[in-house]
């Protein structure tokens, strides 16, 4: 079996484990030791001179040539310690060893040198200076692949949405300078090439121009909430403009003070999901703003003295429960239907409003309830002696059935009314006087 070093780094590697196994042997056993394991790999005659004392240095490179046919030509025409079968193949750039003690494979080189000396080009592994190493592996870009790989980056932007000044921003002071070899970090750490341009893609995070763009993502973090994707990020930012657009919402987006961007990423951040989005636009904003005027007039009157402006971003608000919201719109819808309906000078007030929200009446429930009672304004104009009843507060109360104690007291009244309505009999023919006895009272 033979291993095949494809790399300095490989060949160092085992270098080093060879020299601690040695080291250790040497620690633990001494020359015995050293001689019993790596037998194999060694002329009889080495092994005999070692015992005898002679260094190990000494030993291997005198006395491994005296084998007919074993060891590998040293730098100073001696054989080294190592059997035949080890030679370089002249044909393959890469190394090939044999196999040695434990399946270990043993090293190209004398293992008694120390490490660390300095003799040219034959003073081995640990001569090579570091730079020439990283010279050898790390990759390089030709003019043609920095153009390729920056008009990857430049469509990948684009598909996200960056602007065309942000992309050449990041083109020229971060992509071309990290693809060269050139760009230096906050540390002030030149870095060096990646692979490729798909491996710069996870810096694009951290680079300023990301954090402008999709200010939701390192605030989410911020926040504790697990990482979005970025093509869930841009599926958030379509829902949310075919909202605006399909309510008529960007003008009021447009007349406020913070942008889409700011509002999205706030709602990102705040971990406001695409559903609970669609429920605070249709539920809260969309049945205000739909609904007659007086609604609006009555939000603004109650929650907010911007009109639109503070309705939208109220239900924007990711700190905003949408409980709360919701309730707060049906409060002023229950408000601004019974302004529309009953008249200003019966319209309920915030309380009243609120208790009706919690019943969850519909828009269409409310219209129906308040058409009704306006019917019956009559009933609520008391008489002498009658208790006195407001459309306000008794009248909606009974309409929509808030207070049973106070709908029993009306029905009495209705009863009572009735009941005169129907008196004396039917029409007096006698006196002369058509009437309908105490009910034309």
């Amino acid at each position: 079996m033979t291993f095949i070093y494809d790399s300095p780094e490989e060949e160092k590697i085992a270098v080093d484990n060879f020299l601690k196994e040695v080291q250790g042997i040497l620690d633990t056993d001494g020359v015995q030791g050293v001689v019993d394991e790596f037998a194999p790999i060694i002329s009889d005659k080495a092994q005999e001179e070692i015992l005898k004392g002679t260094s190990l240095n000494e030993g291997a490179f005198k006395w491994g040539s005296e084998i007919e046919g074993m060891g590998m030509q040293g730098p100073n025409g001696a054989d080294k310690i190592f059997l035949a079968g080890e030679t370089p193949d002249e044909t393959d750039d890469e190394l090939v060893v044999d196999e040695g003690v434990g399946g270990e494979p043993p090293l190209p080189f004398d293992p008694w040198q120390p490490p660390g000396g300095n003799e040219g080009s034959e003073g081995g592994f640990f001569d090579d200076p570091p730079k020439d190493l990283e010279g050898n592996v790390v990759p390089r870009f030709s003019d043609q692949e920095i153009a390729d790989a920056t008009a990857f980056l430049n469509a990948e932007l684009r598909i996200a949405g960056f602007d065309v000044a942000s992309i050449q921003s990041m083109i020229n002071r971060w992509i071309i300078p990290r693809l060269t070899g050139t760009y230096t970090d906050s540390e002030g750490i030149t870095l060096l090439p990646p692979e490729d341009a798909e491996a710069l893609l996870p810096e694009l995070f951290e680079q300023e121009e990301f954090k402008t763009r999709f200010p939701g993502y390192h605030q989410r973090l911020d926040a504790g909430y697990n990482a979005i994707d970025i093509r869930d990020y841009l599926d958030y930012e379509t829902r949310f403009n075919e909202l605006m657009s399909n309510f008529g919402l960007d003008t009021y987006i447009s007349q406020g003070s913070k942008a889409k961007q700011t509002y999205i990423g706030d709602l990102v951040a705040g971990n406001i999901s695409i559903q609970q989005l669609d429920k605070r636009i249709n539920q809260g904003v969309a049945a205000v703003l739909n609904a007659p005027d007086s609604v609006l007039q009555k939000y603004k009157d109650w929650y907010g003295p911007d009109g639109e402006n503070a309705l939208l971003a109220t239900f924007l608000d990711p700190n905003a429960d949408l409980m709360d919201l919701g309730k707060q719109a049906q409060s002023a819808i229950a408000g601004g239907y019974s302004s529309a309906i009953l008249g200003s000078e019966n319209t309920i007030g915030k309380q009243m409003a609120e208790e009706i929200a919690d019943l969850d009446y519909s828009n269409q429930q409310l219209q129906q309830a308040y058409t009704a009672l306006a019917q019956q304004t009559a009933l609520f104009a008391e008489k002498a002696g009658e208790e006195d009843f407001t459309i306000s507060r008794e009248g909606v109360e009974y309409a929509l059935n808030l207070d049973q104690d106070v709908t029993k007291r009306i029905e009495r009244r209705r009863m009572e009314r009735m009941g005169e309505f129907s008196g004396g009999g039917g029409a007096s023919l006698t006196s002369g006087v058509t009437g309908f006895g105490r009910a034309n009272a």
